[in-house]
């Protein structure tokens, strides 16, 4: 008998599980930063074990860079072009418009933020990916200033954001950060939407600082669905519920299938790969609160990873991928090929919605560093316009906006 056992539960089960609680927690930091600034950012990292906050030079960025490996400089520098690639092509697909309707010219003007706030995690281990997938597109989108907090920056880090195009980075984390960029202190300066993923008192923070400024989407902690027929290779199946589970203790990584054998030969490939994996600690931990949903057939693993709307949905064996149309509620879909491809950069943003916010919310992109401003300008206003909106203002009660309506037509046509 294996000694790891995933714990069995159904889809609904795991839909109905409350996040990780950080709310109060976090909120707390937040007001505290919101008051007391900077010195609320060294109190909190005295308290934390983190380094004194400070801004970290450009110097310092471009030293970085050319103190990490040659191989290393190049995957990075490589991995940012595929990204921009990408957020180009999204771009490209956004386009301003106009056209002339009822005696207006109307349209929309696609205008960029003009700063951004990247967080970049740097707990238990560096992030410069995130660093990439963060900044990239806000360049791309044409952001005025990008500027970037991570708690713990290393040559690694330090060196992506200088590929990246970073403005400004700080030595700053946690929930202290994300308040520190919502409201600004003497040192850091106030940006109008903060992107980025972290643990549950980062996606804690971005709540709380929603309306002081704009947050892109609950991101963190990390979560997949790992959907496998029973042609599927456990072994394969095992490192990718591994990789997922090692990202941190509350992360979620879960096996959806519809064959007992293959979930026992799962389970048995889980405990040979943790034996000599290095992060097994963290790993065995985020697994034993994960959980296996064992289904009556491939369409109902389907719909059972729909309901689940994690970050990540993999399809394992030839028969499963067969699903891939059919799952339409996940941050990003993988078929044949483990979500690790996606977190280092083959192209779309690993910045994704979690805690089920699939069901509404889509990954980061460069739509996100973008406003879509509407217009109209008068030409000379139709009858049928002007007559249509008196009398919906009319119906609605409101005189006012119907004499403007009237009036404004008259002046323009008159002119």
């Amino acid at each position: 008998m294996n000694a790891f056992a995933f714990t069995r539960r159904t889809a609904r089960e795991i839909a109905r599980e409350a996040p990780p609680a950080a709310a109060s927690a976090a909120a707390e930091v937040v007001e505290a930063v919101r008051a007391g600034g900077d010195a609320a950012l060294r109190s909190y990292a005295a308290r934390f074990g983190d380094p004194a906050p400070r801004e970290v030079t450009t110097a310092e960025m471009l030293a970085a860079l050319d103190a990490i490996p040659r191989d290393l400089r190049a995957a990075l520098e490589r991995t940012h072009a595929r990204i921009e690639r990408f957020a180009e092509a999204q771009k490209a697909a956004l386009r301003e418009f106009s056209y002339r309707t009822g005696g207006f010219a109307v349209g929309q003007r696609l205008i960029p933020l003009d700063s951004v706030g990247a967080y970049v995690p740097s707990g238990a281990h560096p992030l410069p990916s995130t660093a990439l997938m963060t900044v990239t597109p806000a360049r791309v989108a044409g952001v005025g200033t990008v500027v970037a907090c991570t708690p713990r920056p290393t040559d690694v880090t330090m060196a992506a954001c200088a590929i990246a195009g970073v403005d400004r980075l700080f030595v700053c984390g946690g929930a202290q950060a994300i308040a520190a960029l919502a409201y600004g202190t003497a040192t850091m300066p106030r940006v109008a939407k903060i992107v980025g993923p972290g643990n549950a008192y980062v996606a804690a923070a971005k709540r709380a600082v929603a309306g002081a400024c704009g947050t892109d989407l609950p991101a963190g902690p990390s979560e997949v669905a790992v959907v496998a027929g029973a042609d599927a290779d456990a072994e394969g199946v095992a490192r990718s519920l591994l990789a997922e589970a090692e990202h941190d203790p509350d992360a979620r990584a879960y096996l959806v299938c519809d064959d007992d054998r293959l979930l026992a030969a799962v389970e048995a490939a889980i405990e040979r790969q943790l034996a000599t994996l290095a992060t097994a600690t963290v790993a065995g931990a985020a697994l034993g609160a994960s959980a296996a949903v064992v289904c009556g057939s491939l369409a109902e693993c389907a719909d059972a990873a729909n309901l689940l709307a994690v970050e990540h949905v993999e399809l394992h064996g030839p028969a499963a991928e067969t699903l891939a149309p059919r799952i339409t509620c996940c941050g990003a879909l993988f078929v044949g090929a483990p979500a690790a491809f996606g977190d280092y950069g083959i192209g779309p943003n690993h910045t994704l919605p979690t805690n089920a916010a699939a069901r509404y919310a889509s990954g980061l992109s460069v739509y996100d560093f973008l406003l879509v401003r509407p217009y109209a300008r008068a030409l000379e206003p139709e009858d049928d316009v002007r007559a249509d909106a008196a009398l919906i203002a009319e119906a609605e009660g409101l005189p006012g906006h119907r004499a403007a309506l009237l009036a404004g037509a008259r002046q323009s046509i008159g002119r």
